[in-house]
């Protein structure tokens, strides 16, 4: 019964609803900054502008009324929430990847459908032809928009 009661509070927030209060951008950007050490070097590993990290971490934090780092100039510095919650993230990390492995080694890309976002075609057209030709029974949808709703739309 304890595992069941663990799993309800990671997805129960303060207004005590039961579903998943946090979005998966929302710690992804989170884990960036803490990794990168800033806002502005999580936005170039992210690829999206540094407005929308800070929103998206803003967000988490105000949603569970925490501090989860300590704002220094352009570095910042981790409280003690944000050590516990990167601990996490850092093994969310690990399991998303061996995810993305096993769906890779399963699929080899080889049929489906991938869809992509992108904030400007430019970047990505170069990237699609070279993939097309190489995954030719795979299907490409390429939404274009500006990197907020891309992040939004992410899940």
């Amino acid at each position: 019964m304890e595992k069941i009661s663990s799993l309800e509070s990671a997805f129960t927030g303060p207004q005590g609803s039961l579903f998943l209060q946090v979005s998966y951008t929302q710690i992804r950007s989170f884990h960036a900054v803490a990794s990168t050490g800033g806002f502005t070097a999580a936005s170039k590993v992210l690829h999206v502008g540094q407005p929308t990290i800070t929103g998206q971490v803003r967000a988490l934090e105000d949603f569970y009324g925490v501090e989860l780092f300590y704002r220094r100039g352009r570095r910042v510095e981790l409280t003690a929430t944000g050590r516990e919650l990167y601990a996490v993230t850092q093994r969310m990390e690990i399991l998303e990847k061996e995810a993305q492995e096993i769906l890779q080694s399963a699929g080899g890309f080889k049929s489906g459908h991938l869809r992509i976002g992108a904030v400007g075609p430019f970047h990505v057209t170069e990237m699609l032809a070279v993939f097309h030709e190489r995954y030719p029974d795979l299907e490409i949808t390429v939404t274009v928009r500006n990197s907020e709703d891309i992040l939004e739309n992410l899940l």
